[in-house]
């Protein structure tokens, strides 16, 4: 049974956002009690309980703040992975009920509604029930994911390839579909970014072509194991 003691929710933060994430952490971890702060930012003094703040270096972006994440986190727990720019004031209450409704069933994938997502929000969703609508892409500045579909890339050095996080949102969804799991974005309820990076973005593009490379190279390795095998 999943409860929210099933979760294990991670706030990325890095300089600009101390102050925000500070916040949205009060407020978040009222309803998720295993909820830690991945913070990359010089200032390794947050006003919370230090069994609850992973410092790193500043040079650690999303894809190391997320493969600190998946490392981190015990065995078989959902992960939940939140920027520290998401505005705290969400109805987190109803994100928590949502997100264990979903994830107790065949979604692999679940998000809520992001207010400035890039991902298409346009007539083309296809509704799985509810508010919930299949969608190729969550979104993954605010996401659930099931153990079932991170364990598959812990091998993967995110760090290395890709550490400003572009493609990870790709691999994900790839497996959770190889698993026939959905992904879904739930669209009563929202949540609220501010727009714009702190980037490259042209360095975020190549990055996410050097992951994915890796990945269906990886693939490609395993389906010529797992011939030999049989």
């Amino acid at each position: 049974m999943i409860t929210s003691d099933s979760f294990y929710v991670y706030i990325f933060s890095w300089e600009k956002v101390v102050k925000n994430t500070v916040d949205l952490y009060n407020t978040v971890s009222k309803f998720f009690p295993n909820t830690y702060i991945i913070n990359s930012s010089k200032n390794n003094k947050l006003p919370i309980d230090t069994d609850y703040q992973i410092q790193l270096t500043n040079d650690y972006f999303y894809g190391g703040q997320f493969q600190t994440a998946i490392n981190h986190i015990p065995k078989g727990k959902i992960i939940g992975i939140i920027t520290g720019d998401v505005v705290p004031n969400s109805d987190w209450r109803a994100i928590l009920k949502n997100s264990i409704d979903a994830l107790s069933t065949d979604i692999g994938i679940y998000a809520p509604s992001l207010t400035n997502t890039k991902h298409h929000t346009g007539p083309y969703r296809r509704r799985l029930r509810d508010s919930l609508y299949h969608v190729n892409n969550t979104d993954c500045t605010c996401w659930f994911i099931s153990p079932k579909i991170y364990t598959s890339i812990l091998y993967i050095p995110f760090y290395n390839i890709s550490n400003l996080g572009w493609g990870i949102d790709i691999i994900c969804v790839q497996e959770a579909w190889k698993r026939d799991l959905h992904v879904v974005r739930d669209y009563s309820v929202k949540i609220n970014q501010p727009k714009g990076t702190g980037y490259d973005k042209e360095q975020a593009h190549w990055q996410m072509k050097d992951l994915l490379h890796y990945y269906n190279n990886s693939q490609n390795k395993i389906d010529i194991s797992k011939q030999q095998i049989k």
